[in-house]
């Protein structure tokens, strides 16, 4: 195995960090324009209502989503060999693959590590793959060796 291999993907910045700006800063635009409508009195009851309900809907559903799925992904993770670095902000974790009780994977490319014991990040660590490692058959291919990596490092 090569050693200090980074295997997150490149786009968990974007995701984390960019993408949320234009989801939750959009709707701010069009909250403008209504503001601009009622001060000339050109504001009608379907301004309104589409106005600030759908964005907040969205705001709320993006919040959630953002909340549960997105941020509490690891920002970078690099192969070690014998351990994992995980790095989220500022803080970074060494994880040694004995440490791992299961590795599971989905279609989207996000890997979750469940660990025997806590560590900064609590005991479930998740990553996107990068994007080479989450084609759906390399995803399934590399969940499969790294699961294996993990009971050699236990034997």
């Amino acid at each position: 195995m090569q050693e200090n291999r980074k295997i997150s993907s490149a786009y968990t910045f974007f995701l984390k960090r960019v993408f949320p700006v234009f989801w939750f800063g959009i709707p701010l635009f069009g909250w403008g324009d209504l503001v601009g409508k009622v001060v000339t009195g050109t504001a009608e009851r379907f301004d309104i209502f589409g106005l600030i309900a759908i964005p907040l809907f969205l705001i709320v559903i993006g919040g959630i989503v953002f909340k549960i799925m997105i941020w509490p992904l690891a920002d970078e993770v690099h192969d070690c060999g014998d351990h994992l670095r995980i790095r989220k902000g500022a803080q970074e974790d060494r994880i040694s693959l004995k440490d791992i009780l299961n590795v599971s994977g989905n279609f989207s490319g996000i890997v979750t590590l469940l660990l025997d014991k806590e560590t900064r990040f609590g005991n479930e660590i998740s990553f996107i793959l990068s994007v080479k490692a989450a084609l759906p058959l390399y995803s399934h291919k590399f969940v499969n060796e790294l699961v294996s990596r993990v009971q050699q490092a236990k034997r």
